[in-house]
């Protein structure tokens, strides 16, 4: 299905015993964008530096499993997201776990790379994370005392950085890519004046990261104690046998005992006691397409996948459509909210702009009814809240990969606050994500600043970052 034109390299074989990569002979390894890294226009500047250290992260121990309260946290792939690495959502492990794998833990800037599945290559900068966090066997940890930690970041995350991973990444069907590949990554060698504003563009960009998380987070709070649900952890702790009817059974089609836990019902009660509608009267839901893998490409539409999305953005897709095939087919308009419903299910997002990009048909488009009346940062809250994911947990289908039907997805309860209510929660949302997006201009600046010197000279970088901050 590719377009792509036809491009050659030549090489001797002494040059490929001089790459140390004699057991790699495919043609995807030698592509011209990654020779001139290695012997090319830009190896001037790029160096192989011997003090960088790669570590491994570690799966739990058997018979070792998470806690919910007072412990450490373990950092998973999914908390290292092409940004600043958050452990709010991460599990935690007990103190007799930690003991295990404290040879794993991360330490204080450390830079985060992915390692395996469709989320490899994910960059994340570990600042300031709770003392004695640890990393997860699917992510490796890179520190330097040459180079600093918020230069490798950034660099990492720009085009070279994603150059050396893809072109290091093997596998197909479970891509994974090595520490012993890593350590050969190449980095570049700027003048401590540029690596001095390199790292103050991104200290400040994490001072706008801390505001907009915090932001956000006292809007979750607050929702969550609008609606009442602040009680829910104590109904979730109480009993957890529950007696019905075989009707009961027969009307839901359901006769696992986890659907019919005490602390759904109580969610329903709750959510009743107030003014609430169904989702389906509140938005019309559209499917996408499944193109299949052999559409894939490396550019084109940029197709989202549900690895792509969480509730504060999309980042970069790791895979494209040719527009030839898929440029009819529908694209997130404005104000439309992207739903999940396979694997993590129950993610929202909603899009500020009309985006073309294609979504795989795990996603839903969620748009607003004409004739509602509802803040959709409010909903968008909302559906991320456990006021929802906790119907959805109930509700999803499957032992390994979950699939929630449309059908009981357009049943989904929302609380329907009073207007005032909406707004201010809505506000806080829209706020908080203006911060983000000033922390994302900051990383980007800094990131394409770098690229700048590396092709051009620091001369131009230095002029980038005045004429940009």
């Amino acid at each position: 299905m590719s377009n792509k034109k036809l491009e050659i390299s030549i090489l001797n074989l002494s040059d490929i015993y001089k790459l140390d990569v004699t057991e790699r002979i495919d043609s995807e390894y030698f592509q011209k964008k990654y020779l001139e890294m290695d012997e090319g226009k830009y190896s001037k500047v790029l160096h192989h530096y011997n003090d960088i250290k790669v570590k491994g992260g570690k799966r739990l121990p058997q018979g070792h499993d998470f806690v919910t309260e007072q412990g450490t946290p373990y950092i998973r792939a999914q908390e290292v997201r092409n940004s600043f690495v958050e452990s709010s959502n991460a599990p935690l492990i007990e103190k007799s776990t930690f003991e295990r794998l404290s040879r794993y833990k991360i330490e204080n800037n450390d830079v985060l790379v992915t390692i395996v599945g469709n989320s490899i290559g994910d960059i994340g900068y570990a600042k300031n994370l709770p003392k004695d966090s640890v990393l997860t066997e699917n992510a490796v940890a890179i520190r330097s005392k040459t180079i600093p930690q918020e230069v490798i970041f950034v660099y990492l995350m720009g085009k070279y950085g994603a150059n050396y991973i893809k072109r290091n990444t093997v596998g197909t069907a479970q891509p994974k890519l090595s520490i012993e590949r890593i350590k050969q990554f190449k980095y570049p060698k700027l003048s401590s004046l540029l690596c001095q504003k390199i790292v103050s563009l991104v200290n400040e960009s994490f001072t706008f990261h801390k505001k907009y998380f915090s932001l956000y987070s006292r809007s979750e709070l607050e929702i969550l104690k609008l609606v009442g649900f602040d009680s829910i952890n104590d109904v979730i702790k109480a009993s957890q046998i529950s007696v019905r009817r075989f009707t009961d059974i027969e009307n839901n089609l359901r006769i696992d005992a986890e659907y019919y836990q005490p602390k759904y019902d109580y969610l329903i009660d709750l959510i009743k006691n107030q003014k609430f509608d169904s989702l389906e009267n509140i938005v019309d839901i559209q499917k996408s397409v499944e193109p299949g893998s052999d559409y894939y490409e490396e550019e084109g539409i940029p197709f989202i996948r549900v690895a792509d999305i969480d509730k504060f953005g999309i980042k970069k897709p790791k895979v494209y459509l040719s527009p030839e095939y898929f440029s009819q087919i529908i694209s997130p308009k404005k104000n439309t909210i992207l739903f999940s419903r396979d694997g993590t299910c129950g993610i929202a997002y909603k899009f500020d702009d009309t985006e073309k990009v294609i979504t795989s048909s795990a996603l839903l488009h969620l748009t607003k009814k004409n004739d509602i009346s509802i803040d959709l940062d409010y909903l968008t809250l909302v559906l991320n809240s456990p006021i929802v994911q906790m119907q959805a947990e109930r509700d999803a289908g499957g032992s390994i990969i979950k699939h929630w039907g449309v059908s009981q997805i357009k049943r989904v309860l929302i609380p329907m606050l009073d207007k005032n209510s909406q707004h201010s929660l809505g506000n806080m949302v829209r706020e908080s994500f203006m911060l983000r997006e000033k922390s994302r201009e900051l990383i980007k600046i800094a990131q394409l600043a770098v690229e700048i010197a590396i092709e051009e000279g620091e001369e131009k970088s230095y002029a980038y970052i005045e004429q940009s901050t």
